[in-house]
């Protein structure tokens, strides 16, 4: 009787929606890049968080051409601007970066990103300038993102740039940016900015992608070799993917200290990455690798 009893139990709690309920449960971390998540520690990573959890931090991501009406992506200002950003890319590059990090299945591409279900706001960009880049910022600072990626970068240190930047660190707004993809150590921005995390990228050997930029300035690294996204529009890769899992990982520790710092967000990060000596174009360099489950201590 005591087991009859049991299964009647289960039998009620399922039928309730209190066990196994999609919208309550915690999201694990199990995108198509098992490599690149293996390269990290996060595949099939339990967050121990909800997407609603997830969702208290406000994701800005500025970026080229998106797919406004695509169901698997969670645009949250696509109210405000046309279904298509156009520019003379020819490509869906912020479909890519958007899908990477936060797509959700649906009956159109069964394709997950790292959060499936998370909320974006995206801002994008005309042109790839200085202006338009700052245009950007201004209108995440105003809609008050608490994290922005910017898969992107430029080698023009403009002040009108830099005091943008400046402007959102001061309202505690954590900045990750690509380190660039064009085999050098010169500095680019904004990711050589000191509140801004700049992230290089890794080949599937640990060596740092030949193309990718790594400098002084460049905190941490991240796989950065052919990612899969959503319809396979662009299969992204170098910095521009490597940027994407460094802020995922920065948006989980956001969400469990809501009141860390980019200071503290980038110390917790780079403290627990995994440091080694690495080749790149026959020189050698010292890298700090994301750790997933050792920052978050999962």
């Amino acid at each position: 009787m005591k087991k009859v009893a049991q299964f009647l139990l289960l039998v009620s709690l399922l039928v309730t929606g209190c066990v196994n309920n999609n919208k309550e449960s915690s999201i694990v971390i199990n995108n198509a890049n098992v490599s690149q998540l293996q390269m990290i520690n996060a595949y099939l990573m339990d967050t121990e968080m909800t997407i609603q959890q997830i969702n208290n931090v406000k994701i800005g991501v500025i970026d080229f051409n998106i797919d406004f009406s695509s169901p698997n992506l969670n645009i949250m200002n696509s109210d405000l601007r046309k279904l298509e950003i156009e520019s003379d890319r020819g490509d869906y590059h912020g479909t890519s970066v958007v899908s990477l990090l936060s797509a959700e299945r649906s009956g159109v591409d069964s394709y997950n990103g790292l959060l499936p279900g998370a909320n974006i706001y995206f801002y994008g960009m005309q042109d790839l300038n200085i202006e338009s880049l700052v245009n950007c910022l201004e209108e995440a600072i105003e809609d008050n993102v608490d994290v922005i990626n910017i898969s992107l970068s430029t080698y023009k240190d403009s002040p009108t740039l830099k005091s943008i930047i400046e402007k959102a660190a001061k309202k505690g707004i954590i900045i990750i940016a690509s380190a660039g993809n064009n085999s050098t150590d010169t500095l680019t921005y904004p990711s050589s900015y000191p509140s801004v995390i700049s992230v290089g990228a890794l080949d599937e050997t640990y060596d740092l992608l030949s193309s990718s930029n790594y400098n002084d300035h460049t905190d941490v690294v991240a796989p950065g070799y052919s990612a899969k996204t959503l319809n396979e529009m662009v299969v992204l890769n170098a910095t521009s993917e490597a940027t994407v899992y460094v802020t995922c990982l920065t948006i989980l520790l956001k969400a469990r200290h809501p009141k860390y710092s980019t200071e503290q967000v980038k110390e917790e990060i780079k403290s627990n990455s995994t440091s080694f000596a690495t080749n790149w174009n026959g020189k050698i360099r010292k890298v700090y690798l994301i750790d997933f489950r050792k920052t978050l201590d999962l």
